[in-house]
C-alpha cells in the first residue's frame, strides 16, 4: 500500500498537480485508488493498494482500510492514533 498526498488538499493548483502525477506514477505501476482517505497527523493522505495482491473476489477498497488501520493500530501508540488517525 501506498500513502500518498490527496490531490483534493493541495494549497494551490502547482501542489495540485504534483500531487496528481505522483499518484498517477504509482498507478502506472500496478497500483490502483482505494477510494480510502486518511487524516494522519494532520495531513490528508488518499490510500492506493497494489493489484497483484489481491484476488477479484475481495472488496480491495475495504481491505486496503482495514489493513492499513492495523498497521497505525500496532505503531502508533493509542492515545495518539485515537487523536492523530481520522478516517475520511
Amino acid at each position: 500500500m501506498v500513502e500518498s498526498e490527496d490531490p483534493s488538499f493541495a494549497a494551490d493548483e502547482t501542489e495540485k498537480q504534483v500531487r496528481r502525477r505522483r499518484i498517477r506514477f504509482y498507478e502506472k505501476n500496478g497500483f490502483f485508488d482505494s477510494q480510502n482517505v486518511c487524516r494522519l497527523f494532520g495531513v490528508e493522505y488518499r490510500i492506493l493498494g497494489k493489484t497483484s495482491c489481491m484476488t477479484q473476489e475481495e472488496p480491495r477498497n475495504m481491505r486496503c482500510r482495514e489493513e492499513l488501520d492495523s498497521i497505525y493500530r500496532t505503531i502508533i501508540p493509542k492515545l495518539v492514533y485515537h487523536s492523530q488517525v481520522k478516517w475520511m
